[in-house]
Formats: structure tokens, sequence, C-alpha cells
């Protein structure tokens, strides 16, 4: 038996990674989500989890675990096919609240 190391990412680490080389084009965790599921590929491409491991203080569940290696493979492929992720503006509204309300946000009143 051989051993070796591997360098590996989480999921929630690809998510982060891609949502900042392409930008909020999409919901990152849940399209990789479909790709483990084979529901969902980007331009052809989808990435696969290495494997699977038991998450520090999280009981039964296992989470995914992504290569390195690969996921910087998969951005080198999707950049060759999907431009720079564009500059993000937001555009925010403006609402009027009353200073004097400590109530959480749930119950927070806006003023028409």
């Amino acid at each position: 038996m051989s051993v070796s190391n591997q360098a590996v990412l989480s999921g929630a680490q690809v998510a982060t990674i891609l949502h900042a080389e392409f930008g909020p084009v999409r919901e990152w965790s849940d399209t990789l989500a479909d790709m483990r599921r084979g529901r969902s590929s980007i331009a052809g491409f989808s990435l696969a989890p290495f494997c699977r491991m038991q998450a520090k203080g999280s009981g039964t569940s296992k989470r995914p675990l992504y290569l390195q290696a690969e996921t910087e493979e998969f951005i080198q492929d999707l950049r060759a096919v999907l431009p720079t992720a564009p500059p993000l503006s937001l555009e925010p509204q403006i609402i009027a609240v009353d200073d004097a309300d400590n109530r959480g946000w749930r119950s927070c009143k806006i003023i028409h």
C-alpha cells in the first residue's frame, strides 16, 4: 500500500473561490451540489469531489472534499470559456426606519 499526501479543499472553500473568480453569476454551492449528483455542468465541464470526510464536531455527516489541483484545472477550463467576472454594482434601496425601534430584525417596521 502506498500513501501520498493530497491537498484538498472543502466545498465551501471551492464555492468561495469560484465566486471570487467568476462572480455571482450563479449560486456556486448549489451548482457544486448539482455536479455531485450529475445534474449539472458548466460549458460541458464538471467538478467532482475526490472523497468525503467527517467534519469536526458535525456528528455523522460527511462533507465532500475536492482536490486542489482538479479545482485549479476546472477554473482554468472555465476561464477559457467564460468571461471574467464583471464588477459587482449594488443598487441599495433607501428606506425610512424608526431609530427608537429596538425590536429584532424580524419585527422592525419600515416607515413608508
